[in-house]
């Protein structure tokens, strides 16, 4: 029994399947991306939860105020210090590229555009918060719960892959290159020319395409055995009748 997924064992994959896993990473997008949305309109609006769900989002005076916290004790001197001295200090500048960036990773990870990069950046929002309660006696797993999906959706990508193969195994199959290249070829008029370059499989395929009034025959003998009312050379007989 093999322990490889199934596509890439080369056993067949069920349509479903492909549908299943498509919709569940898109799920597990949609939903990371409904958290950073979310934080960042309460940064930006000052909007205080998700009614009727219990609970309160984290807003702009909040956000400073929870770094401000987990740093207050860090272990790292250097870190300590551009937090308290750079980012708290100019915490209107740094509160407002804040807002932005989990605006733009919501919108990201929710319509799947550019959303390897909208993951990545909130696998680092989660990482430097796991860093920055470094010496805080919090749950181990606190951050890493939000930045090893992340992680892993900033590799997957936006949940449409299986999808997308599909289609390109039908664009890119030789039978359909072979149509294609057919109805080229017989626009240009360079039929041999085009032949002999394409690959052994789709030039099989396009040969196979091909309908049976396009093999090649000998052009001069039929057109001459074709012409009614025409006399045939004395050479031609000869053949004929051999």
């Amino acid at each position: 029994m093999s322990i490889l997924p199934r596509t890439v064992a080369g056993e067949h994959q069920p349509p479903w399947r492909d549908r299943l896993v498509g919709s569940g990473i898109a799920f597990l997008r949609v939903g990371f991306g409904l958290v950073f949305l979310s934080n960042g309109l309460a940064k930006a609006t000052g909007w205080d939860g998700v009614h009727p769900f219990p609970g309160f989002l984290i807003d702009f005076d909040g956000a400073k105020e929870i770094l401000r916290f987990d740093v207050q004790t860090h272990p790292v001197g250097p870190y300590k210090d551009f937090i308290e001295d750079v980012v708290l200090a100019n915490y209107t500048l740094f509160g407002v590229l804040l807002t932005i960036t989990e605006l733009f990773i919501g919108v990201s990870l929710i319509t799947g555009a550019f959303s390897n990069i909208g993951a990545l950046t909130g696998a680092a929002f989660a990482l430097h918060l796991n860093f920055a309660n470094w010496d805080q006696d919090i749950w181990v797993w606190e951050y890493a719960v939000e930045w090893i999906p992340l992680i892993g959706l900033a590799l997957i990508g936006s949940g449409e892959v299986p999808r997308a193969r599909r289609r390109s195994r039908a664009i890119l199959a030789p039978e359909t290159s072979a149509l294609a290249l057919h109805g080229l070829i017989q626009l240009k008029g360079h039929r041999s020319l085009c032949r002999q370059r394409l690959p052994a499989a789709t030039r099989n395929a396009w040969a196979r395409s091909l309908p049976t009034s396009s093999v090649h025959k000998p052009k001069r003998l039929t057109a001459r055995r074709s012409s009614p009312g025409r006399a045939s050379p004395p050479w031609l007989n000869l053949a004929s009748s051999a």
